[in-house]
């Protein structure tokens, strides 16, 4: 036995009923301790804030405060620490419905997403998020925007996640994955990818879906690795994918709005009934910076798009391409 351990109802530790071992970090909750602070049990490291159990209170505000303005942003458990459980840091939910709020195995979880739902987007996070500024605004953008979260330690945890949305019959038209890259490269997890990479594993799971790496610069100034490496990943999972020339804003909502590209937005989206997953638009692009991407299709040469943006239903859409071209998806591409 490494630890034993009796608290009172906010998760404060009881005196003289407590055993642990030196080795084991973890306390109530399961989540990591920092005794070095406040000492023994007195801090404690949700994925979103810290908690001091003595005060039954967070040390920030909800992200979610805004749903629930009857009540202190620094609440734990809504206050009600019997009938509600919070795995995040980010709001009470009722213990009966635990599974709502976070599943998982081994090597990736879901965050918001239950059985026999259908959603439009996932965020795919690194499983080590919590300890990058960027990568929780991504985070708390999704959490407030109500699209569901996926966290992988790897490649290996993202096929595996992936199994278990099908297993749940968890639907998701487009998925997001957000972590930091650079040219001819991009990252699934702690995993490097390559043009060399394996993208086989994730076939399954991501045939006839919609990928966009929000990693900066993996196709910068349309550089021939990271092309490379976005084609072979929709040549071998059947998905299309979408990769950034430039630095990828942080924080997007998934709302349809520009804010992924660098400059000013457009209107006169002009929809394309045939092809439910694609928009193209209208417009022209003047006076816009940084609004340039690579979309890399099953069986087709990448091209370069414009002003692309991800609405609610997980459909990507862009402005016109370098030779004006309109861009039809793969006939196996069905919405949900």
């Amino acid at each position: 036995m490494i630890s034993a351990n009796d608290y009172y109802a906010f998760g404060a530790p009881m005196m003289g009923r407590t055993y642990q071992g030196n080795v084991y970090r973890y306390g109530f909750n399961g989540k990591e301790k920092d005794d070095e602070i406040k000492g023994v049990g007195s801090s404690i490291a949700y994925e979103l804030r810290i908690y001091d159990p003595r005060l039954g209170r967070f040390l920030s505000v909800d992200p979610l405060r805004k749903e629930y303005p009857w009540q202190t942003p620094y609440a734990y458990f809504s206050n009600s620490p019997v009938g509600t459980v919070d795995f995040l840091g980010g709001g009470g939910k009722d213990k009966g419905k635990q599974n709502e709020t976070k599943l998982g195995g081994d090597g990736y979880s879901v965050i918001n997403a239950t059985e026999g739902t259908k959603h439009g987007n996932m965020l795919v996070l690194p499983s080590s998020y919590a300890s990058d500024k960027t990568l929780m605004t991504d985070y708390n953008a999704a959490i407030e925007a109500k699209v569901p979260i996926m966290l992988v330690d790897d490649i290996k945890g993202f096929e595996k996640g992936l199994e278990f949305l099908a297993l749940k019959d968890i639907k998701v038209n487009a998925f997001t994955l957000s972590n930091h890259s650079s040219a001819g490269h991009f990252k699934i997890g702690k995993t490097v990818m390559y043009h060399n990479s394996d993208f086989t594993s994730l076939g399954k799971g991501l045939k006839g879906k919609l990928v966009f790496i929000a990693q900066c610069e993996v196709t910068r100034g349309s550089n021939p690795w990271g092309i490379k490496a976005i084609s072979k990943m929709a040549s071998e999972t059947g998905a299309a994918v979408v990769s950034s020339n430039h630095r990828v804003n942080a924080g997007y909502r998934f709302d349809g709005s520009d804010e992924l590209n660098g400059g000013k937005g457009h209107v006169g989206v002009g929809r394309t009934d045939d092809f439910p997953y694609f928009e193209i638009r209208t417009e022209g692009s003047e006076g816009t910076d940084y609004n340039d991407y690579i979309l890399a299709q099953p069986g087709q040469p990448a091209i370069k798009i414009y002003d692309f943006k991800i609405n609610e239903r997980g459909v990507f859409y862009w402005n016109k391409t370098d030779d004006g071209m309109n861009v039809k998806r793969s006939p196996d591409m069905q919405g949900n």
